[in-house]
């Protein structure tokens, strides 16, 4: 990834944010390996040190780890708990923001309202064999709140939209995949997480998603259509320790999905451990047990995996 900044004068700035993400599962109708996508790209005007407005693409910042989703280096996972985040259906969007930021008694409370449209955008996380393409949406409106503290943030967010697009899901991997176009309206999000990031390593998020969908889903391993948009719902807890360059931890995450291809209950042991190799370098070695009771969103139908990963994250 890029990021470019730079002030027009006192009060304006430019901010940009280019990346390039591959996906370890890439399916011919996917959004293809590497393809570099503007995350964004938007003006701030500071009104004064209070008060802030944005317009242009940016972050759909509703998510704990949505600032981090690209960065492995500043979260503690190889990849943040798809159970959760598989529930954001896109990852920027183009319109305008209110950003109000406040001291209370040593405490910092940022708050935002923000409004706009959804134009080919990409989903922060998706499931096994099932790619979300294109994401195209209107009506978008929200607002995030997030209190810090000393080494501590508190996080929750509300928003409505409407969005659709299209998904490649096939029962076996090396078969051709067959798009299917789907549509949600008056999709309504919200979620809640906390962090800590001291001695001790503490992340929990629920978020919650539901909707009413206009088309249905060919599922290839129930052999049913599925309505889209009915409600997903997930959470995740990461507890870690800090031991000089150390850092075990373990997370439990739970999803349970009714909408389109996912139908059923998720859930997700990982022990990882990480090593901070250098300042801007960090060693990951994870295992991860996940059990599903239907087709989920990181299983892509009922039963048990286990997943073993290591991977290097940095920053330049």
């Amino acid at each position: 990834g890029l990021n470019m900044n730079a002030n027009i004068n006192e009060d304006l700035n430019f901010t940009a944010q280019i990346v390039a993400a591959g996906s370890e599962n890439e399916t011919a109708d996917s959004w293809s390996n590497w393809d570099m996508q503007a995350d964004w790209l938007f003006v701030k005007w500071q009104v004064n040190d209070n008060f802030s407005i944005k317009g242009g693409r940016q972050l759909y910042n509703a998510w704990l780890a949505a600032e981090y989703i690209d960065v492995g280096a500043l979260i503690p996972w190889r990849q943040a708990p798809g159970q959760v985040y598989a529930l954001s259906p896109f990852k920027s969007f183009e319109g305008v923001s209110f950003d109000y930021i406040t001291e209370l008694s040593g405490l910092r409370l940022k708050t935002s309202l923000f409004g706009g449209a959804i134009h080919n955008n990409r989903g922060q996380l998706v499931g096994e064999f099932a790619r979300m393409r294109v994401v195209d949406g209107d009506k978008l409106i929200g607002a995030v709140a997030v209190l810090e503290g000393k080494g501590w943030q508190l996080k929750g967010s509300a928003s409505r939209m409407n969005y659709a697009g299209s998904y490649s899901y096939s029962a076996d991997e090396d078969a051709t995949p067959n798009p299917q176009d789907y549509e949600i309206n008056e999709g309504i999000a919200y979620t809640i997480g906390f962090n800590y990031t001291r001695d001790w390593v503490i992340w929990a998020e629920y978020g919650h998603t539901s909707g009413t969908g206009t088309s249905t889903f060919s599922n290839p391993y129930t052999g049913k259509d599925h309505d889209f948009g009915k409600y997903g719902e997930a959470f995740y807890a990461t507890l870690g320790r800090k031991i000089n360059k150390w850092l075990p931890h373990f997370t439990y995450a739970y999803g349970n999905y009714r909408f389109g291809y996912a139908e059923g209950i998720q859930k997700s042991y990982l022990s990882g451990l990480n090593y901070q190799m250098y300042p801007n370098a960090v060693v990951k070695l994870a295992y991860e047990v996940e059990n599903a009771t239907g087709s989920g969103v990181m299983l892509s139908q009922k039963g048990a995996a286990q997943v073993a990963s290591v991977g290097i994250d940095f920053l330049f």
